[in-house]
């Protein structure tokens, strides 16, 4: 499917496309039983997003391969918002949380509040960036 965007399209596609806000989920005991594994699970994903993030043609790519989106206006939009998605922390933006919430409440009909805490644990999150930059600053010293 070719796909053709004038630039006021383009500054709109978000209204029209929603993006989900993809991520790792493991249950409870997985993390009681492995959490080495999981935290291995998340540095790897980490290091791709940031190669992803720092290979803007390899992303176009892959996405290109993956996902059969040539189209490289489209495929820009969709890397932006992937980048945007993440802070520099790594850990999923708060802007992203909200909107990932708000979505969450109006398709299943919810209007509690609920916050990030209790629906998020980021603390494997946090020890994957720790771990990464350690394993980046070890390397750094041995050059």
């Amino acid at each position: 499917m070719r796909l053709r965007l004038t630039v006021s399209e383009r500054s709109h596609l978000r209204d029209l496309l929603e993006t989900p806000l993809g991520g790792l989920v493991t249950k409870g005991q997985k993390s009681r039983i492995e959490p080495d594994m999981v935290v291995r699970t998340i540095e790897t994903a980490l290091m791709g997003d940031r190669f992803l993030k720092a290979n803007k043609a390899e992303f176009l790519y892959l996405l290109a391969k993956v996902s059969g989106i040539h189209d490289h206006g489209v495929a820009g939009l969709i890397r932006e918002e992937k980048v945007k998605s993440h802070a520099d922390t790594e850990l999923v933006s708060d802007e992203a949380m909200q909107e990932f919430l708000a979505n969450s409440k109006q398709a299943l009909k919810v209007s509690r509040e609920v916050s990030v805490a209790k629906i998020a644990d980021f603390s494997f999150t946090r020890m994957a960036v720790s771990e990464i930059e350690q394993s980046k600053n070890s390397c750094e010293t041995c050059a």
